[in-house]
């Protein structure tokens, strides 16, 4: 494993920041009972990571409804997870410390996730997550969603580092995918899908949690180091 010290880092959100995929699969479920269709269970690991246009075309094409009926059922999912969020935001376990950690070394912190913008930032504000990121960056201000590499590119841009110093952290496999696509290193945690052996190969690491991700890039640094070392 070669030495690399990121001088910027790139985090999802949704599935590796926030335990937040089991709330979305709820009310995923439910909005889809509520208009009469069974949410097919194999086809839900399929839209994880996915931004809210490709997720609706995937699944109005997947359960053979008209555009109508699956706006619908997305408006009452996205009416469900409104009202879940307003009580609470789960934070993975090590995040906290990992930011900290970034933060005290000076590493600047941006999200790339394909949420929307005023979704994002309404959780990232609920978790009491927003102060730790230099920016935000999200489904809806770029031209294409993840596998693309067009929000990672954006992100590193705002941070002001050339995407091969960047490291990117995804547990989703079309995020993983769009950080190579990007020419960014990616370590993978995954959450609710493990990644199969093609995309893991592509990862510089994959790791079982946050925490792991933080022993692995600063276990036995007696001292911080610089962003540019």
């Amino acid at each position: 494993m070669q030495k690399f010290h990121p001088r910027a880092v790139i985090f999802d959100m949704d599935g590796l920041l926030l335990d937040t995929e089991p709330i979305a699969h709820t009310a995923w479920s439910r909005a889809f009972a509520e208009a009469g269709v069974t949410l097919r269970e194999d086809v839900y690991p399929q839209i994880i990571g996915r931004t809210s246009a490709d997720t609706n075309q995937y699944l109005c094409e997947a359960h053979n409804l008209t555009e109508s009926a699956i706006h619908q059922i997305a408006n009452r999912k996205n009416e469900l997870l409104r009202q879940a969020y307003e009580r609470t935001v789960p934070v993975k376990e090590g995040a906290l410390d990992l930011l900290s950690a970034l933060d005290a070394r000076g590493i600047p912190r941006a999200i790339a996730t394909s949420t929307y913008r005023d979704l994002a930032l309404h959780k990232l504000q609920i978790a009491g997550l927003i102060h730790f990121f230099n920016a935000v960056v999200c489904g809806d201000e770029v031209k294409r969603g993840k596998p693309a590499p067009d929000i990672f590119l954006a992100a590193a841009s705002k941070l002001g580092q050339p995407p091969e110093v960047c490291l990117v952290l995804e547990d989703a496999v079309p995020g993983a995918r769009a950080a190579v696509a990007a020419h960014i290193r990616v370590i993978i945690v995954p959450d609710q899908v493990q990644p199969p052996p093609e995309v893991a190969a592509l990862a510089w690491r994959v790791c079982g949690s946050l925490g792991e991700v933080n022993s692995f890039l600063f276990a036995g640094q007696a001292q911080p180091f610089a962003p540019g070392a």
